[in-house]
């Protein structure tokens, strides 16, 4: 389970730092996390994936789509695992 902490920014982003493995399971967690960002048509939102030591595909496909949004993401998370 991935430890998952957001806080707000002088500039008004919102930064997400996460550490541990982030799985499928931990999304809604994450999502919540994000949410005062999401609405945004530019995700204002701050991504810090340093403390990452695992990932699988579904964490990673959510995190893209982020990116894809204009989410900025700090550390490249490991190659993805299969949950199990």
């Amino acid at each position: 389970m991935a430890t998952i902490s957001v806080e707000l920014t002088g500039d008004r982003t919102y930064r997400v730092t996460i550490a541990g493995r982030l799985e499928a399971k931990d999304l809604k967690r994450l999502e919540r996390a994000c949410s005062h960002a999401l609405p945004h048509e530019f995700v204002p939102l701050d991504l810090n994936l340093e403390g990452v030591t695992a990932i699988d595909e579904s964490a990673r496909t959510y995190l893209e789509r982020l990116r894809a949004r204009g989410a900025r993401v700090r550390g490249a998370p490991p190659a993805a695992t299969t949950s199990g």
